[in-house]
């Protein structure tokens, strides 16, 4: 499994057990108070982003019928502390439950697609930690709630913190045996003191990784070692690495790799690369079932081509037409 995989189960985590906290704290009538909070804050244009979704559900389906099931944890998060009389909860418990509101960025809606491995280790083992600090918080000071119940719910959500801790750390362990593997290699080539002999070692390297890649396409393992040695030879100064990078973040959808690489080519090189930047925006634009939009970054890259002399158009599928 996939850091971000991982990720997605901590994001499905962090709903069901704000959901289940949520059930068991409500107040009677609570339904009909959120109801006027949400209808009054949108007459009065305060945060109307956090409440209208709340407000139409419940205008549709009924305010009887509207329950924690059909809330995300941003609806939850603003029943629970920012609409009174609905929840029977600490003032402490809100303060941790505001942090992890605060803290979705581990959430899969908010990566961008491009964050490193040890990025996506570090947000996720953070979120894993909040959850823990909640689950042991009710248990020990929500003493409204039914003290079996309370047991239940840190014994349930105490265990699937843990089970999914476990497989972190683990894909964390092949990640550092990744990453010491292709420093190795990136070393041989750096120090290499000829260009010749170097240009060759690289192509020779990077052929191992490609052909392992292919021949074990189903094995994540091989095609992180692939991926992860060329975009770290690239950020360590090896040239050709560039181009290779580029190739493979334009067909992951890799945004903000291939902004950062695009911007290399178009600093470092001594070649105008113009026209090569424009086919791999074209690229990532097209490679994916649903054409990708393209990112304010991408667009900026594409004006620093245009301020350099060259006529850029767009077609009518959205692509960038490159002209002399």
């Amino acid at each position: 499994m996939s850091f971000k995989e991982t990720i997605g189960k901590i994001d499905d985590l962090r709903r069901e057990l704000l959901r289940d906290l949520l059930s068991l704290t409500l107040v009677p009538g609570w339904q009909t108070t959120l109801y006027q909070a949400c209808e009054g804050n949108i007459k009065a244009k305060r945060y109307g982003d956090k409440y209208r979704p709340m407000f139409e559900r419940m205008r549709d389906y009924g305010i009887t019928v509207y329950s924690p099931r059909d809330m995300d944890v941003s609806a939850i998060v603003t029943v629970i502390c920012y609409v009174n009389n609905t929840v029977s909860l600490t003032t402490d418990t809100k303060r941790i439950i505001r942090g992890i509101r605060e803290d979705r960025n581990a959430s899969t809606p908010h990566l961008t697609g491009s964050e490193y491995d040890e990025e996506l280790f570090a947000r996720g083992l953070l979120a894993l930690i909040k959850l823990k600090e909640l689950v042991r918080q009710v248990d020990e000071f929500e003493v409204s709630i039914d003290e079996v119940k309370r047991l239940d719910f840190r014994q349930k959500y105490i265990k699937q913190v843990d089970d999914i801790k476990a497989e972190l750390c683990g894909e964390y362990m092949e990640l550092l045996v990744v990453i010491r593997d292709v420093d190795r290699d990136i070393e041989r080539i750096l120090n290499e003191p000829d260009d010749e002999k170097r240009q060759k070692l690289y192509y020779f390297i990077q052929t191992s990784y490609m052909e392992h890649y292919r021949v074990s396409r189903t094995d994540p393992l091989t095609e992180k070692r692939y991926y992860t040695f060329l975009k770290r030879a690239s950020d360590k100064g090896i040239v050709r690495a560039r181009k290779d990078v580029l190739l493979i973040a334009s067909c992951y959808g890799d945004s903000e790799e291939l902004e950062k690489q695009l911007g290399f080519l178009l600093d470092e090189t001594g070649e105008d690369e113009s026209r090569y930047c424009i086919e791999q925006i074209n690229c990532y634009h097209l490679m994916a079932s649903e054409k990708r939009t393209v990112t304010p970054g991408l667009e900026k890259i594409v004006q620093r081509i245009i301020e350099r002399g060259h006529r850029v158009t767009k077609d009518n599928d959205g692509c960038y037409v490159y002209e002399e």
